[in-house]
């Protein structure tokens, strides 16, 4: 894993198309930002795999997975189950999907054999923000259709 740091002036949208095409060329693990001492500045710090490559396609576009493929039946259930919720919930806060959480860990949520807040940390790109945020409703839903598949 490695970090990378920007920083940009608050009310200065000019900067962010630099770290937007970072974050859409690189296997993103969570981000994280803060306001600089100073209260003009707001500072994000991306942790990323450095894989050497990028697994992204032409366009930027990373591969497509078939979670029908990757997933058991059962897991697949529970994983369409997540993905309408996640739906509901973007809706509701009026965001795209993906911030969220997207179908890559929506899938380990899936499969999780003993779903705990804990467990979901521990999934790549879920960080504490998004635990406190949405944790538990997804938590929750897990619980109610009957758990991870394991």
């Amino acid at each position: 894993m490695k970090y990378r740091m920007f920083t940009y002036s608050i009310g200065d949208d000019g900067e962010l198309p630099e770290l937007n095409a970072f974050l859409s060329s690189h296997r993103i693990l969570d981000v994280r930002h803060h306001e600089a001492d100073d209260g003009r500045r707001v500072v994000f710090v991306v942790e990323y795999v450095d894989s050497g490559r990028s697994d992204r396609k032409e366009g930027g576009k990373p591969p497509r997975i078939d979670y029908r493929e990757v997933l058991s039946e059962g897991g697949f259930a529970v994983f369409a189950q997540l993905r309408d919720l996640r739906k509901a919930v973007a809706e509701e806060e009026g965001v795209q999907v993906y911030n969220v959480f997207t179908n890559a860990q929506l899938a380990a949520f899936a499969q999780m054999a003993s779903p705990s807040q804990v467990e979901m940390g521990k999934v790549a790109g879920v960080g504490q923000a998004r635990l406190e945020k949405y944790g538990e409703r997804f938590l929750s839903a897990l619980r109610d259709l009957g758990g991870g598949t394991g």
